[in-house]
């Protein structure tokens, strides 16, 4: 009698393990196997071989299903029908490349899910059955093969050979409890059939062992036997951390009329970077400020035009303009130079160019710029690759990282990698990206400088003047480091030897009031309630949502820009008078035109460019119109009116009854505080400056 399993209602996996308990041996011939799976028949399988000499195999399993799936071979068959052709079987080359895409397919299994002592014991076992020979794995890979059939044998002489055949692949989903449909086969004619059809596929030709291949896989795994030693470990973080070099150095080389050009560590950069911008979209160069990232950046165009016939266009401050089209005249690369105050006139219009370079990127760090967001659109829009460069890439918030990330890289788009730290300290960041947990997205709330290191790893290559030194210089007979060029000229390291000048303080030299212990006092002191919003914020306000947003970054940040701002009151004045005294003022205007918007029922201005220092860059009106604004040449009023009129959107508008009268009483405080001290230092002339003086004397 024919009996239908029904694995919802009764488990393939508890019939096949008693009928192997039964039997002699078992072939099986599934589509899919998972390695885990194999933990239905493990402890059966070793009591067999434990029970007598064996010299053939307990289990043989034929994999068929590889490379391909119920939709492709659909749509092999629709192609066939169409241009009349027959679906060939494979040749040796697919077979080769079917078995190699198993191997990795069960490779990924191992790499996926949370190991568990139970599966490496498991996977163990296996191993050891596998170098017994007591298990043998073959795939076909003459084409698809669908069946999914589990033949036993055993010496009997009414019944020895039983069968189930049905949907079940060899998983721990398909034996014990996705919803499938298999059937017994017991009659004898039946059975013989079906074991002689798996025979015939298991001595296929092309049906091709990969017993050693996944042994290899196992011992190379978590699930091997003997724990690998920390060193191989390292080796092996270090290995993967350096597989855009590697297969950059194999993949690409550097154009013969740049390359003599070029020194080694720029050389290495070159083919790193055409690797991470074809495989990633993009990438970015960080070098500090004079390794040459222009020239690497001119041989990456190269390479890439002679490689994939990609133009580049070079998106700039005003003042590398000329730079850049000089550089594309000497090259004879026929780029597009647009520098960035008019970005947002001339790339709507422009025609696609393959391969962008955004020069100076951090100066894209706001993403409400119209600048920034014309390059986006173009990138986005164009699906261009982009290489960065900057020696900042880091500013003040990761954000300024991520904003520069996002003109290649959409919100949603798969990182492959997680900000686990973040994750780790909010049990709701996944819920917060809507489990879109490898995303720009969930990276944007995260604070943790470890999650932006394992991002940036994979998208930023930064090289100081230190790793240059150390790895790439050569040594003369002096002992002295240096590097050779083209030419035969070389560049020696300079040997920087602190040098420190002692002087005294002239009497008429405001520098001495403000090296004073009044000065760090009052700094010490300073409440920096701008910074602080958080702690003057009424408990009852009704808040819009904007404003809730608004309150949540509030909490978030709460003190770190207080730190900061504090932080640069003392770099200041360890520069010099004039930083310090200008820091001054400007605190002190700001600090007004916030009072002044609370006295009069304004709302009041926050925000990224309010709240710390303005950029210089030239090109950016919306910087010169809030230098502007702060003029201290004017009246609260004016410059509150100048701002508005500017109206820049990186500034947030909010109700000053939302806080407290003490957010009003500190400002005075800190307002009042410095006051004392600008009075006390006088005025500051070159003429008087003792320590401006000193340096110049010391310096050779």
């Amino acid at each position: 009698m024919t009996r239908i399993f029904d694995n919802i209602n009764s488990h393939l996996g508890a019939h096949l393990q008693q009928t192997l308990q039964a039997s002699d041996r078992m072939d099986v011939a599934v589509g899919y196997f998972n390695l885990r799976g194999w933990s239905v028949f493990d402890s059966l399988v070793r009591q067999k071989i434990s029970e007598a000499e064996r010299t053939e195999p307990v289990v043989r399993i034929l994999i068929g299903m590889v490379m391909t799936g119920p939709q492709e071979e659909a749509l092999e068959e629709l192609q066939a029908a169409v241009d009349g052709s027959e679906i060939l079987d494979a040749d040796a080359n697919a077979a080769r490349a079917r078995k190699a895409a198993l191997v990795e397919q069960l490779r990924t299994q191992l790499m996926r899910g949370l190991p568990t002592a139970a599966d490496r014991a498991s996977l163990q076992s296996l191993q050891d059955l596998l170098e017994s020979k007591a298990v043998q794995i073959k795939v076909f890979t003459r084409r698809p093969l669908h069946g999914k059939a589990y033949i036993f044998h055993r010496e009997d002489l009414n019944n020895p050979i039983t069968g189930f055949v049905g949907s079940s692949n060899l998983t721990a989903p398909g034996l014990t409890h996705n919803l499938e449909l298999n059937v017994d086969v017991l009659d004898t004619t039946g059975a013989q059939t079906l074991s002689d059809w798996f025979e015939a596929r298991w001595t296929d030709r092309f049906s091709r062992e990969v017993t050693a291949d996944l042994l290899a896989l196992l011992d190379e795994s978590w699930a091997r036997k003997e724990p690998r030693r920390p060193y191989e470990v390292y080796l092996k973080v270090c290995y993967d951390l350096s597989r855009d070099v590697r297969e950059g150095l194999a993949e690409y080389s550097v154009p013969a009329e740049i390359g003599s050009q070029l020194l080694e560590y720029q050389s290495t950069a070159v083919r790193t970077l055409a690797r991470r911008i074809m495989t990633k979209q993009g990438t970015m160069l960080g070098d500090v400020v004079g390794l040459g990232k222009t020239l690497t950046a001119i041989a990456v165009a190269l390479m890439l035009r002679d490689e994939h016939g990609y133009m580049p266009l070079v998106v700039c401050p005003k003042n590398l303009v000329k730079m850049w089209k000089e550089h594309f005249e000497a090259y004879n690369l026929y780029g597009h130079v647009v520098p960035y105050s008019t970005a947002h006139r001339d790339l709507p219009g422009l025609r696609r160019y393959a391969f962008v370079i955004v020069d100076e990127s951090h100066t894209l760090r706001n993403d409400e710029r119209r600048d920034y967001k014309a390059v986006q659109e173009y990138i986005h829009a164009f699906d261009s690759k982009t290489l960065l460069l900057t020696a900042t890439p880091y500013n003040i918030r990761f954000r300024d990282v991520a904003n520069q990330l996002s003109l290649y890289i959409d919100d949603d788009d798969d990182l492959g990698l997680a900000p686990t730290n973040a994750m780790a300290a909010d049990p709701r960041l996944r819920d917060k990206v809507d489990d879109k947990i490898t995303t720009m997205a969930a990276f944007r709330r995260s604070e943790d400088p470890d999650d932006w290191k394992r991002l940036m790893s994979e998208h930023l290559v930064r090289r100081t003047r230190t790793f240059i030194k150390n790895n790439f210089s050569e040594t003369d007979e002096t002992g002295r480091q240096y590097l050779e060029f083209s030419n035969g000229a070389r560049f020696e390291f300079p040997q920087r030897i602190p040098k420190p000048v002692d002087h005294s303080f002239g009497d008429d030299d405001p520098a001495a009031i403000m090296a004073s212990d009044t000065t760090l006092d009052t700094l010490t002191t300073l409440v920096l309630p701008r910074y602080e919003l958080g702690k003057y914020l009424k408990k009852t306000a009704a808040l819009t949502d904007a404003e809730k947003d608004f309150v949540d970054n509030l909490n978030r940040g709460r003190g770190n820009v207080a730190g900061f701002v504090r932080t640069t009151f003392y770099k200041r004045l360890s520069s010099c008078g004039h930083s310090f005294t200008l820091s001054l003022q400007r605190h002190i205007a700001r600090n007004e035109l916030f009072g002044y918007a609370i006295d009069n029922d304004l709302r009041i201005p926050t925000g990224t460019i309010v709240d710390t220092s303005l950029t210089d860059d030239d090109d950016d009106p919306t910087a010169s119109e809030l230098d502007a604004a702060e003029s201290l040449a004017d009246d609260p009023s004016r410059r509150y009116e100048t701002l508005v009129a500017a109206n820049p959107k990186a500034v947030t508008w909010i109700r000053p009854e939302l806080f407290t009268a003490g957010l009003r009483q500190d400002l005075d405080r800190d307002t009042a505080a410095l006051r004392g001290l600008l009075d006390s230092y006088g005025g500051w002339e070159t003429e008087t400056d003792s320590k401006l003086a000193a340096l110049i004397r010391s310096s050779p």
